[in-house]
């Protein structure tokens, strides 16, 4: 097994994210923005596990407990590798291209570090009741 956990884990979401959007489940802009307003910022505040806990009110236990199959039959759904062959590449560059409009890719990259920073100021400022702040 190789590669950072970040990466791993990055690339386990844009696998699927490549699925859905091979067989027209949803187009770039729409996957783009279920991550960025709805996943995204869970995850910038709980890892997968701690918003797993914090989504039914007895925690982790009874909510992969109580919805165990579930959760298994669409893990077990998620199917082969998709391949990313050239014509998707074009496809999701052009969708990306037409989204970001005027601004540069320069721009868009220091805009996201700089909301990187931003964010973790916010939680170094506002921890969580009874836990340390973790190192990002």
């Amino acid at each position: 097994m190789h590669g950072f956990i970040l990466n791993r884990l990055q690339f386990a979401l844009v696998r699927e994210a490549i699925h859905l959007l091979q067989h027209d489940v949803a187009d770039v802009e729409a996957i783009d923005a279920v991550v960025r307003e709805g996943l995204g910022l869970r995850w910038a505040l709980l890892g997968p596990f701690s918003v797993a806990d914090t989504n039914k009110d007895d925690g982790v236990r009874a909510y992969f407990g109580g919805y165990e199959q579930w959760i298994t039959d669409l893990m077990n759904q998620l199917g082969p590798t998709p391949s990313l062959d050239a014509d998707l590449i074009e496809r999701i560059g052009r969708a990306l291209d037409s989204a970001r409009g005027d601004a540069s890719r320069a721009d868009l990259r220091e805009w996201r570090d700089r909301m990187v920073v931003a964010i973790r100021t916010l939680k170094a400022d506002n921890p969580v009741a009874g836990r340390k702040e973790r190192v990002q």
